[in-house]
């Protein structure tokens, strides 16, 4: 942070182009531009990931087997392709 601020006007700074950095004004906010709510994006953030959490709490109490979790190695048995392919 202390490379982003610059201390002579107090003004954020862009490391790269040293240009003053500005908050993004929303196009469809309802107050005609007012700026992004930090709250706000956090409350439509929560809103889109409900449904992912929804999900998630039906299937916290399933308890899968050490075979789904741990399955046993198979051999693996190169296909005619493959043989091919090492040969040229």
């Amino acid at each position: 942070m202390d490379h982003l601020v610059d201390m002579a006007t107090g003004c954020l700074r862009c490391t790269y182009c040293q240009s003053e950095l500005t908050e993004e004004y929303s196009v469809n906010s309802s107050a005609g531009g007012a700026l992004n709510d930090t709250r706000s994006l956090m409350a439509r953030f929560n809103d889109q990931i409900e449904p992912i959490y929804a999900l998630l709490r039906k299937v916290e109490d399933i308890r899968l087997s050490a075979d789904i979790l741990e399955p046993e190695p198979t051999d693996y048995k190169p296909t005619r392709s493959v043989h091919l392919i090492s040969k040229m």
